[in-house]
């Protein structure tokens, strides 16, 4: 299998690209309209930044009907960090003029408790993405586990053995 494909095959892949509102115009504006569906968007910055926050509004604003920034669509949260809140969400929900408890269910979570366990998450995933009409993945953190588990820099189990 060849990994080429025409210009065109790539333009009419990207007429399926949509965008996720953010909730804020001046960070939709940055964006270019808003978070782009079929990509992975990292979000990077310190602790307490907002990171969490913006990954709570995301998943309430994928439920939203196109017209007000959403795909109409449910959220999949992976919490590695315990961070996840439902209370905000309803706060947020209950804001854009969503029922609260409504959002909640629209928002399949799972709490990944390390990297393996966190694999086996994503793995799962692929089976309910269609059928449970997912329109926003988010993984908070992706890497948490992976850096807590797999230190750079430090010996491997070979090197300290020899």
């Amino acid at each position: 299998m060849t990994p080429f494909i025409t210009a065109y095959e790539l333009y009419e892949k990207r007429r399926g690209v949509r965008r996720i509102s953010t909730g804020v115009k001046s960070l939709d504006e940055l964006l270019g309209g808003g978070i782009e569906t079929k990509a992975i968007t990292e979000l990077v910055g310190e602790f307490g930044s907002g990171k969490t926050q913006l990954c709570h509004q995301l998943s309430v604003m994928v439920q939203l009907p196109e017209d007000k920034g959403g795909l109409k669509a449910k959220a999949l949260y992976v919490d590695t960090e315990n961070t996840f809140r439902p209370e905000r969400i309803m706060q947020m929900a209950k804001y854009r003029g969503l029922d609260p408890q409504e959002a909640l269910r629209n928002i399949l979570y799972a709490r990944a408790y390390n990297s393996d366990h966190q694999i086996m998450i994503i793995d799962e995933s692929k089976k309910i993405i269609e059928k449970e009409n997912i329109g926003l993945i988010i993984i908070d953190s992706l890497v948490a586990h992976f850096r807590s588990e797999y230190r750079q820099g430090e010996p491997s189990r070979e090197t300290a053995e020899a």
